[in-house]
Order: C-alpha cells, then sequence, then structure tokens
C-alpha cells in the first residue's frame, strides 16, 4: 500500500464520527467489560505476586527489599537477589501498581488496574485505527470480531505485567 493511499484512506471521515459509530461503541463497551469484569476477583498468579510484594516492599521501605514484613521473597530460590534486594526483576509493573495501592488498599483489583486501563487503551487505539482505515462496515465489524473473540488479549490485559501498557506503547509509536 502506498504512502499516498494510506494517508487518504486515514483523512476520511472524522475522529468524532467513528467515535459515534454503534460498532466502535459496542465493541469499546463490550471489550471494558471481558477486562473489568471480576478484575479482582482471583488471586495473583505465581509471578504477578512477586510484582505485587516488589511494589509493597516500595511502599514499606523505599526499595525494593527481598524482606517484607516477616517474610524473605526468594523467589527461584533467589535468583533476584542481591544483598537481599531485588535486582533480577524489572521495576515497572510494582511502580505501576503503586498508584492503585495507594488509592485504593493493597488489592488484586489495584494492583491490576494499570495494566488493565492500558488494554483498554488499545483497544480504543486499535479501534480508532481500523476505523480511519476502513469505510467498510463489513470490515469494520470483522475487525471487531476478531477482536472480541482473542481471548489472549484480554487475559494479557488483566494481568499486572508490561503487557498491557507495552501492546498500548507499541500501537500508539505504530499509529
Amino acid at each position: 500500500m502506498s504512502v499516498l493511499r494510506f494517508q487518504k484512506m486515514t483523512k476520511q471521515g472524522s475522529s468524532r464520527e467513528n467515535l459515534l459509530s454503534p460498532i466502535f461503541s459496542l465493541t469499546l463497551l463490550i471489550a471494558g467489560l471481558f477486562i473489568f469484569w471480576n478484575l479482582g476477583a482471583y488471586s495473583f498468579w505465581d509471578d504477578e505476586a512477586i510484582d505485587g510484594l516488589i511494589a509493597r516492599s516500595i511502599i514499606q521501605n523505599g526499595r525494593a527489599d527481598a524482606l517484607i514484613d516477616h517474610n524473605l521473597l526468594g523467589y527461584r530460590d533467589g535468583a533476584l537477589l542481591h544483598d537481599l534486594k531485588i535486582e533480577g526483576q524489572p521495576p515497572f509493573c510494582a511502580f505501576a501498581a503503586i498508584p492503585c495501592f495507594a488509592v485504593f488498599g493493597q488489592t488484586t483489583f489495584a494492583g491490576r488496574l494499570i495494566p488493565a486501563l492500558a488494554g483498554l487503551a488499545t483497544v480504543w487505539l486499535m479501534l480508532l485505527w481500523v476505523f480511519k482505515a476502513f469505510k467498510e462496515s463489513l470490515m469494520r465489524i470483522l475487525f471487531s470480531a476478531a477482536l472480541l473473540l482473542n481471548v489472549s488479549f484480554f487475559l494479557f490485559t488483566r494481568q499486572l505485567h508490561y503487557y498491557g501498557p507495552s501492546m498500548f506503547f507499541s500501537l500508539l509509536i505504530a499509529y
């Protein structure tokens, strides 16, 4: 596809028309339900718990200590530890969870909220892009159906991991 053709496609219609489209709105609403329904109902998975405990340690101590209250966080036989500091784990997820822990308490819902919001923003950005690129209702419906039937996408956006923010920022850069 040539650059001129793509630019022509993206100039057709306004963003406001796209946002008012029933397909756009319904897809975004259903995706939001899939992402946020019972978001905090289940305990953290094994590696999600590591990120949540690192966030708790940063809140309590100002750094990622392995000693949290009276417990030692020695995941995988201490593979992440160096002088009782957790240094083998990227801190993004823990830092993303801290503001939500401060507002909503240290719950699974609070820990998963930032990645879930990033997942919903990813859905919005994908829909915006598709609705600018394709004016045919069939293409819009097919994309919406494919997105809403993508179970792994919704699973990844509901976890306290970097998946939701990574998808959003990657798509934002491409957009």
